[in-house]
């Protein structure tokens, strides 16, 4: 994989209140373990330390919210970085908020500390479905948010959407991507809800409070939204994600403002993971720290590594997971990339499964590379099932 830079992952287990669809790790009521958390960050971080520094590409701040840490928390953990890591000029620094939690003065100090790009949680710009989801802002607030975030100099900002909601109809998704739309973001994340077990908005449709989403309404909505976006400029680089075409962005061989971190992933490249329950994926093996932050920080206190199990990646786990990510983007697998990878050749590896997935419509031939075709997103996961090892 050449091992010789990564994207760096670092993960903030707090919420002010817990969103009823979420299954993320991340608490609530537990910012009182921030200060202690912050310092076993410090402590993970610099035990990658290398004489020879490793380069990070990218650094992203997910959680949970990170925008409930202070300036000066995220002060540290980006020194502890750049003690740890060569991080270079221009490299994309993104930190998730939570438009309930940040304000001008807070957004400003994120500019000044090197954080160039956000991404806003806004999921929906509509009251109604704004409370059913659980989130503690209101669509006002969201678009408060945004221009706050433009008025600090944010030129780099991703919006995260989120359709096939209980109760939601069509117009209601078209408002919501128009009103987006007219607010020019940068880059747009839009996610089909995805109901996971033992979650308030789960149960609440177990018990018939809310009807269960409707697939072929999902559809749909993702339909409209391409067609959308694409009336609008944005390139569809990834099944969901758009970027906003730029002439000349500083973006290396892309010519839109793509989430950098986030191909790290889809082109299944090496990424280190600190925080609790954060994952890695580095020399050929995947692992994991504890899930608890109490855990995670004790286990960094007293001196023992927070990972709590590892995967070996053997090459043809690599090459399915490399074939799984790679078909999420539009761009699809290139057959040169694939050969110099792995010293294989892409058709004699998969040939039985992309002839079978081109006969029914969901694979497509353009060149060198092979791309899922239109109805293809839409049934992503039928294609992707089909390259797990046996």
């Amino acid at each position: 994989m050449g091992e010789e830079s990564v994207s760096l992952y670092i993960h903030i287990p707090f919420c002010r209140a817990k969103c009823a669809y979420c299954s993320f790790n991340s608490y609530q009521g537990l910012e009182h373990l921030k200060a202690p958390y912050v310092q076993a960050l410090v402590r993970e971080i610099e035990g990658y330390f290398q004489p020879d520094k490793l380069k990070a590409i990218t650094m992203y701040f997910g959680g949970g919210t990170p925008s409930l840490l202070s300036l000066e928390q995220l002060a540290e953990l980006l020194a502890a970085s750049s003690r740890a890591f060569r991080i270079e000029e221009g490299s994309e620094i993104t930190l998730e908020a939570n438009p309930g939690t940040i304000d001008l003065l807070y957004l400003k100090g994120l500019r000044k500390l090197g954080v160039n790009r956000l991404s806003l949680g806004v999921q929906s710009l509509d009251d109604r479905t704004l409370c059913i989801l659980g989130r503690i802002h209101s669509a006002r607030e969201a678009l408060e948010a945004y221009g706050m975030a433009r008025q600090a100099g944010f030129s780099n900002i991703n919006l995260d959407l989120i359709y096939s909601l209980p109760t939601q109809t069509l117009v209601q998704w078209e408002d919501t991507l128009r009103r987006a739309i007219l607010l020019e973001p940068d880059h747009l994340s839009l996610y089909p809800l995805t109901l996971e077990e033992d979650t308030p908005l789960a149960q609440r449709v177990a018990r018939g409070e809310l009807p269960f989403p409707d697939e072929d309404l999902a559809a749909d909505m993702y339909l409209l939204a391409e067609e959308m976006l694409d009336a609008a400029g944005y390139e569809h680089y990834e099944i969901s994600n758009w970027a906003r075409m730029l002439p000349g962005c500083s973006c290396g061989e892309l010519g839109y403002l793509a989430s950098r971190h986030n191909l790290t992933y889809w082109r299944n490249e090496p990424y280190l993971g600190f925080g609790a329950g954060a994952h890695s994926y580095f020399g050929a093996q995947r692992y994991y720290n504890a899930l608890s932050p109490a855990e995670y920080i004790v286990r960094l206190e007293s001196g023992r590594s927070p990972q709590v199990g590892v995967e070996e990646i053997g090459e043809a786990l690599e090459m399915a997971e490399t074939m799984i990510m790679g078909l999420r983007l539009l761009e699809g697998i290139d057959k040169g990339i694939f050969q110099r990878r792995f010293g294989q050749d892409l058709m004699k590896t998969y040939g039985e499964e992309i002839e079978e997935l081109i006969e029914l419509g969901l694979i497509e031939r353009e060149g060198e590379r092979m791309k899922l075709t239109p109805r293809g997103r839409l049934l992503g996961n039928e294609v992707f099932q089909r390259f797990l090892p046996s």
